[in-house]
């Protein structure tokens, strides 16, 4: 794509030390890039269940996540992300 070209880009699988270059210049100036992803359940007043939920995501399926996964268990707040998002709101 050429420079500046876009004003919306949405990634599908990707590596977030290549991907985030790449969005900052085909963006247009003010142009808006959508990420997300899904967190752990937590279920209010729920201490024990949210202890066994928590067990299992880390301990059952941790090996089994994808090493990207982590960008999202730090709701895009490592390295590579606070280079190109300037503020993130999560919610």
């Amino acid at each position: 794509m050429a420079l500046h070209s876009t004003d919306f880009t949405v990634p599908s699988r990707f590596h977030l030390p290549t991907f985030y270059p790449e969005a900052r210049r085909i963006l247009k100036p003010e142009g808006t890039l959508a990420i997300w992803g899904y967190d752990t359940v937590n279920i209010p007043k729920q201490d024990e269940a949210n202890q066994f939920l928590q067990t299992f995501y880390k301990e059952t399926m941790g090996p089994y996540w994808s090493k990207q996964r982590r960008h999202i268990d730090n709701h895009y707040q490592g390295k590579c992300c606070k280079s190109f998002i300037c503020s993130c709101t999560v919610t």
